[in-house]
C-alpha cells in the first residue's frame, strides 16, 4: 500500500497546472472545428512528454478543458466505434514553450 507523501501533492499540483497550461494555451474555441475525445488527450499527453510534465487522467484533465473553453460533445463513429467528439474545439499549432 503506497502512503501519501508531500511529494505527491506536489507532483499532482505541477501536472494539474501543466493541464491547466496546455488548456489555456493550445486548446481554442473554433465555431467550425471539431476533435475527437481521444486525440485531444493525446495532444496534451504528447506535449505533457515533449515538456517533462507529468499528466492527469483523461477526465480531470477533460474537466480543466471544460473549465477554460467552451464546446458540444458529440457522438460520432471511428473504424466502426463510437466515439465522443468535441465540436467548437480546435488546437493552436503554435508551441510558445
Amino acid at each position: 500500500m503506497k502512503h501519501w507523501t508531500q511529494s505527491d501533492e506536489s507532483s499532482a499540483d505541477s501536472a494539474a497546472k501543466a493541464a491547466e497550461t496546455f488548456a489555456e494555451f493550445f486548446v481554442v474555441e473554433n465555431n467550425d472545428g471539431s476533435i475527437l475525445r481521444g486525440d485531444l488527450y493525446l495532444a496534451y499527453s504528447r506535449w505533457a512528454v515533449e515538456h517533462d510534465h507529468e499528466t492527469v487522467p483523461e477526465r480531470q484533465f477533460l474537466e480543466i478543458v471544460t473549465e477554460q473553453v467552451d464546446y458540444r460533445t458529440t457522438a460520432t463513429t471511428k473504424d466502426l466505434e463510437w466515439v465522443q467528439q468535441f465540436d467548437g474545439l480546435g488546437l493552436s499549432l503554435v508551441d510558445a514553450f
